[in-house]
């Protein structure tokens, strides 16, 4: 194990939670050597049970005056993966690695955020989850957590495959309800439209830790009903964009690319098995090369049926009276991955057009949004189960 000052933590023994630390100097540090942590365990070779009850050390920070948020920020860019040596007591060794997943290093970014505002204000840390700081002679040490590091090691070892430690605990906090009748769970349920909504949004803050968890990762929860072939009939909607500031994006800084770039969700899926019950719970991000492909299409698309005033392809009337328009947004039936359709409470929820529409004359439309299309989440659904 490697610190930022190019030292080598040999051992740590631990006195009243204050580690003593042997070091030995191997010269320069570089940022890269966070890439790996190596850490050595001992397991019983007949339960294969790894038992740590120590903080696990793995970086000196440096000196406690000289500590600034750059050094928190990047230590959080180069944390990648845990390669974990296992020795059992009969001579035989084994080695496996765990990658960190995207929602890891969002709580690595915020339990570091909390570590490093408990030091300006010279406060205690208690509020994290993966990681630990540990104070010796004026320098600070950052260390995983004995339970992190436990669960991890026993899952690899159990699964002999890389292990998502995030996806696990979620479903941990929340297997507890699957398979059951919300009208159990909650005694009775809205009639509203929202009501799986509402049933999702009940079900998390009935666990106070599983609520702070998916806070602090900025996680966005998203519902939807499927039926027993998983497929779902609605496709899941997002916030409704602004003609008039969506045509002057760049792509790389556009509100869509940021939200799903940067967005992680959780699909809560409700099935009707004679009663609604929550069938299962599915972590997505959606992966750059999709982003960068047809959802750009989408979105190239989108601009420029707004920039070039072609916004209505077609109009008709119906019995009430009432004007139905098409129009020439990217709709369901060409991408499979998402489309733009309505989002307004009813048509005269609108936003101004930058140019006005050339078959009607508008100068204001009904707020359009974009969607995931319900094929693909039937797919993201499958494929999270």
């Amino acid at each position: 194990m490697k610190d930022l000052e190019g030292v080598e933590i040999k051992s740590v023994k631990f006195c009243v939670n204050i580690p003593t630390l042997l070091l030995n100097d191997v010269g320069n540090f570089n940022y890269e050597a966070l890439n790996t942590i190596n850490i050595d365990l001992h397991a019983d070779k007949k339960n294969r049970k790894i038992n740590l009850k120590e903080k696990i050390v793995f970086l000196k920070i440096g000196n406690l005056n000289k500590l600034n948020r750059e050094t928190f920020e990047q230590i959080v860019n180069y944390l990648n993966l845990i390669k974990l040596k296992i020795s059992y007591n009969d001579n035989e060794f084994r080695e496996i690695i765990y990658r960190f997943t995207y929602f890891d290093k969002s709580v690595f970014k915020c339990d570091l955020n909390e570590m490093f505002n408990s030091l300006l204000n010279k406060s205690n840390c208690t509020n994290t989850y993966y990681l630990s700081l540990l104070t010796d002679n004026n320098c600070v040490y950052l260390a995983f957590y004995p339970s992190f590091v436990n669960y991890i090691a026993n899952n690899l070892i159990s699964s002999d495959e890389n292990f998502n430690f995030t996806s696990s605990f979620i479903n941990e906090r929340l297997s507890k309800y699957y398979g059951k009748k919300l009208s159990v769970i909650f005694g009775e349920i809205s009639e509203a439209k929202s009501k799986f909504n509402i049933a999702a949004h009940d079900i998390i803050c009935s666990d106070a830790l599983l609520k702070e968890f998916l806070v602090k990762a900025d996680f966005i929860v998203k519902s939807c009903l499927i039926n027993h072939d998983y497929k779902i009939k609605e496709s899941i909607s997002f916030p409704a964009f602004k003609f008039e500031e969506i045509i002057k994006e760049d792509r790389y800084y556009s509100k869509l690319r940021q939200m799903f770039s940067d967005t992680k969700y959780l699909f809560f899926a409700f099935m009707d098995h004679d009663g609604y019950i929550l069938k299962t719970v599915v972590e997505y991000k959606m992966p750059l090369s999709l982003l960068d492909t047809e959802v750009k299409k989408v979105w190239d698309e989108t601009r420029s049926v707004i920039s070039s005033g072609n916004i209505v392809k077609s109009m008709t009337i119906d019995k009430k009276g009432k004007y139905k328009f098409l129009t020439n947004f990217p709709a369901m039936r060409n991408n499979f991955f998402c489309h733009v359709r309505p989002h307004g409470r009813n048509s005269f929820d609108t936003y101004p057009l930058p140019y006005p529409d050339k078959l009607t004359g508008q100068t204001n439309f009904t707020k359009q949004c974009f969607w995931l299309s319900a094929s693909y989440v039937s797919e993201i659904i499958r494929n999270g189960i």
